[in-house]
């Protein structure tokens, strides 16, 4: 809840700084809230991280094929090495 509460309050200031505010029915949503993640995580490579976290598939403008979320591009095998003395 304390940080729903605080992605609104981020969501709101931004709104007023971009000149939004007089804007009737504003209201946050997770589309905007991962729009913003996209825009203020650019070239830092942690919106992959957002993605997987919310189950999103994969697009890749060069070749512009789209990869849809499952457990094939979200989640990696464990090293040979690390499970070869398991029972």
């Amino acid at each position: 809840v304390k940080i729903l509460h605080g992605l609104i309050l981020i969501f709101q200031t931004q709104i007023i700084f971009r000149g939004y505010a007089d804007r009737q029915g504003a209201t946050l949503t997770l589309e905007k809230v991962i729009q913003e993640r996209r825009k203020e995580l650019i070239c830092e490579g942690q919106y992959f991280f957002t993605q997987k976290r919310y189950n999103q598939s994969i697009y890749e403008p060069k070749s512009g094929k789209l990869y849809p979320a499952s457990n094939d591009i979200y989640v990696f095998p464990l090293p040979e090495n690390e499970t070869e003395y398991r029972y």
